[in-house]
């Protein structure tokens, strides 16, 4: 327990330095998976960027976590040279990390209970186009869901996080000019994303059995997620989704 504590207060300093806290971490990983468990469970992370997620989840319950991201290699001022430094300060043994594309990660059927992509699958195979309109993208993604279902358990999930194509603030984007920045997702590039209903459809088409919607409750509205959990809100807000798609 002891060593628990100590290992939650490092963390805890780690994600100040990056601007973040616990507790939003904390609010945000509940709201992302919900009734999908992740403890004692093994569990691959897809674009793990600074690794927040999956360094909680390695310290705080799930059997194994493997993080995967193609940034590692390059090194440089990435986000997973902060991975790098917090894995150097923390050194959990059930996390590893390799920097390398989900689509050419090589393990066994059957090896994952969970796998999760926070504001990842856009850049899998990234496109301007709607998918629908991008042959070689939608084949690709389709590839790469298979891929991911394979390695998945029986009854595993795919938890996938992004932002809707459409949005207030994407159309009037497109009608006052590419200066105009959304107050919500100021950093986003919307052309580059995709509506929940064509990822709902490719992750059908992929071969998974049931997907489930649902929308990002942010952690000033916890005590009321209702009011964030749902089209209208998000379409005039952060337009920010989560899609849990399950392998038979």
């Amino acid at each position: 327990m002891e060593a628990n504590q100590h290992h939650r207060r490092t963390f805890e300093g780690l994600l100040k330095e990056v601007d973040w806290t616990l507790e939003r971490l904390e609010w945000r990983i509940c709201d992302t998976f919900r009734e999908v468990s992740w403890k004692d469970t093994d569990v691959l992370e897809i674009g793990c960027g600074r690794g927040d997620f999956g360094l909680y989840m390695a310290l705080n319950g799930a059997r194994t976590v493997t993080a995967v991201d193609p940034a590692g290699a390059g090194g440089g001022e990435s986000k997973t040279a902060v991975l790098k430094k917090r894995l150097s300060v923390l050194s959990p043994s059930n996390f590893s990390f390799l920097p390398i594309r989900i689509e050419d990660f090589c393990v066994d059927s059957n090896s994952f209970d969970l796998a999760f992509g926070i504001q990842a699958v856009e850049h899998i195979h990234e496109t301007r186009l709607p998918l629908e309109k991008d042959t070689n993208a939608w084949l690709h993604y389709k590839k790469t869901f298979e891929h991911i279902q394979r390695i998945l358990r029986p009854g595993g999930a795919l938890i996938l996080t992004d932002v809707s194509r459409w949005s207030f603030w994407s159309l009037l984007r497109k009608v006052a000019g590419r200066r105009l920045l959304s107050p919500f997702t100021p950093f986003v590039y919307w052309e580059i994303h995709q509506r929940p209903a064509t990822w709902f459809r490719l992750l059908r088409d992929s071969g998974f059995a049931r997907v489930r919607l649902t929308w990002r409750v942010p952690y000033p509205m916890r005590m009321v997620p209702i009011v964030a959990d749902n089209v209208i809100f998000q379409y005039f807000t952060l337009a920010s989704f989560t899609l849990s798609a399950f392998k038979r």
